[in-house]
């Protein structure tokens, strides 16, 4: 009998609990609902700086590609094996590219020693395999099309050398080098405008909440049974005067309108 009597109240709280998350998670949204004009606008005005800078603000930036093709060192036929094998040494090669040594070589290369650092220069180059394949493409990305193609071609000028100094029998072929691209790498402005509309509006949404949350004002019956799990003993009514003249109190009970002065006692 206790431990029934104990299952209930416990079963009880839960049962609380859940409802109190729900009429929490509905005031949240009431609130959100209530000022939905407020976020709906700081979504359009994040939407718009976002609008403007991919459009007039965002840096331009021009690319520049070569390509080159990895030989087994070991193998000079043509089999599946050393072609799996050059593939693999697509990756070693990518690492000895991004050397402090070879990249400085690059830049001595190019005649733009003092102009970049090693670490700038490692910055503008991506390096991949083209398609899972034994070619991999070097791209240089700087904010001139001439000096990305310059640097592109240093670096399959310098690379092989590099690699042919540190692994024995090394091969690597250019297959085509790089020329200067002159149309601007564009940032992508319908995403741009669509990722800073959802950010305002979650920044006002986060903004509302936490503003209501920081709101002591009682609200109704039902916050206080929540916030101070005490009970109402009873509920004062609203005595104002209301828009026709009436006072809300005697107005439910269907007496005139409020007395004047020098009317009754």
């Amino acid at each position: 009998m206790v431990n029934e009597e104990a299952n209930g109240k416990q079963a009880g709280k839960v049962e609380t609990k859940e409802t109190e998350d729900k009429l929490d998670l509905f005031h949240i949204f009431s609130v959100l609902w209530h000022r939905a004009w407020l976020i709906v606008l700081a979504g359009v005005l994040a939407a718009a700086i976002a609008f403007g800078w991919a459009t007039y603000t965002a840096p331009e930036l021009y690319s520049s590609t070569a390509t080159v093709y990895v030989n087994d060192p070991t193998n000079y036929g043509f089999s599946i094996g050393n072609i799996s094998t050059a593939r693999s040494l697509v990756q070693t090669y990518l690492v000895l590219l991004r050397n402090r040594t070879t990249l400085e070589m690059v830049l001595k290369a190019a005649d733009r020693e003092g102009v970049y650092t090693y670490g700038q220069l490692n910055g503008m180059i991506s390096a991949a395999a083209v398609d899972e394949t034994e070619v991999f493409s070097i791209t240089v990305t700087t904010n001139n099309p001439e000096e990305a193609a310059r640097l592109a071609n240093a670096i399959v000028d310098v690379l092989p050398v590099r690699i042919e100094e540190i692994m024995d029998g090394a091969s690597m072929r250019l297959v085509d080098s790089a020329i200067p691209n002159y149309t601007r790498i564009g940032t992508n402005i319908t995403r741009s405008t669509f990722i800073g509309m959802l950010i305002g509006a979650l920044l006002m949404s986060a903004l509302l909440i936490i503003l209501d949350l920081l709101n002591d004002v009682i609200r109704d019956e039902s916050h206080i049974l929540q916030t101070y799990d005490i009970p109402i003993l009873a509920r004062v009514p609203d005595l104002t005067e209301d828009a026709s003249g009436h006072y809300g109190y005697y107005k439910g009970y269907g007496y005139g309108k409020k007395p004047h002065h020098g009317e009754g006692g």
